[in-house]
């Protein structure tokens, strides 16, 4: 009897523990991500299609430009991996020409301009391991200002309407920077 009995008890005291175990743990849900990740994409009418994948952080009532973002110093253009533009085509940005494959976008921010850097170095997380040599253009644009405030930090990649050109657009609190984007025929 006592052979039978043990097991049993054995049996018994681990469903209740492991019944014990399972309830006490907590169900801890993923964090919302204070930066989350987002796209912005276009296709032109030549079939040049460009995308942009950039972390969106949120103003959450802070100084951004001249505070959080530092003016005349790289900048990720986002949050958390470096921005980064994929073109299936040659484009023109601004009045630079750019060849089709994928790259880094990065900004220098200034009050009245900023540069905005495309740069052939890929993977970066930030811009801690941003090297200039790696530049494949530099382009300087102004900066208006906005009525509306943008909590979350914006880019967007707008064919127009024919899908003959374009623009890109970035706009976080109350900053706002295009610049001009056409296939090359």
């Amino acid at each position: 009897m006592h052979r039978t009995l043990l097991p049993l008890l054995v049996a018994a005291g681990l469903l209740v523990f492991g019944a014990h175990s399972v309830a006490a743990q907590d169900v801890i849900e993923p964090p919302n991500p204070a930066s989350p990740r987002a796209v912005t994409q276009t296709s032109f009418s030549d079939g040049t299609y460009a995308s942009i994948h950039y972390g969106s952080p949120r103003k959450r009532d802070r100084e951004i430009f001249g505070g959080l973002v530092p003016f005349d110093q790289v900048w990720r253009l986002g949050a958390n991996e470096a921005t980064e533009l994929t073109v299936t085509q040659d484009i023109q940005l601004g009045d630079m020409d750019l060849a089709a494959g994928t790259y880094a976008l990065l900004a220098i921010p200034n009050e009245e301009t900023w540069t905005l850097v495309v740069n052939a170095g890929l993977g970066m997380w930030g811009a801690f391991s941003y090297s200039e040599e790696h530049d494949v253009l530099r382009l300087e644009t102004p900066v208006s200002m906005t009525d509306d405030i943008y909590e979350a930090f914006t880019i967007t990649l707008e064919a127009n309407e024919e899908g003959s050109a374009g623009m890109l657009s970035m706009m976080w609190d109350q900053t706002s920077v295009a610049i001009s984007v056409t296939p090359v025929e």
